[in-house]
């Protein structure tokens, strides 16, 4: 009888760890999934990082070339700028500007019209030659008034 109690006492525990290891082999299953599923996904993001570092690198590259040109286009205005300033440098050269120039309306539309240009805000701006042209504007404007009162 004792023995029969332990024979049953040992099926019983042998069953029970029959299904604790049925229990801990679908654990291990679904651990083993979800490890997969995650490196399936690690992968997966580093090729979308790898692709987004290759778009920033080809956007890096195309900036830099930007850069250059700019720098070129830079040096290639600054370059036309000192050698227009040159040409115009004299005083009477900017009333060139307002040559044909015979009333005071078509006198201040020329102004306005070379202010756009000149201005400092502008990339071919030039502080010096809009002060020239502004003092020429005025000594033409005095000049015009002068002749109106003849």
């Amino acid at each position: 009888m004792e023995e029969e109690r332990e024979i049953r006492r040992l099926r019983s525990l042998y069953i029970r760890f029959l299904e604790e290891k049925q229990q801990f082999l679908e654990e291990m299953k679904e651990l083993n999934k979800k490890i997969y599923e995650g490196r399936k996904r690690l992968k997966e993001d580093e090729r979308f990082f790898e692709k987004k570092m290759e778009i920033l690198k080809g956007g890096f590259a195309q900036l830099e070339a930007d850069r250059k040109a700019i720098e070129r286009d830079k040096i290639r205005l600054e370059a036309e700028r000192e050698a227009m300033s040159r040409r115009i440098g004299c005083e009477d050269s900017i009333r060139l500007f307002f040559k044909g120039v015979s009333n005071p309306l078509t006198l201040k539309k020329r102004y306005r019209d070379l202010t756009k240009i000149f201005h400092p805000d502008n990339v071919c701006g030039d502080t010096e030659m809009l002060q020239s042209i502004t003092k020429a504007y005025h000594e033409l404007q005095e000049e015009m008034e002068w002749q109106k009162k003849a």
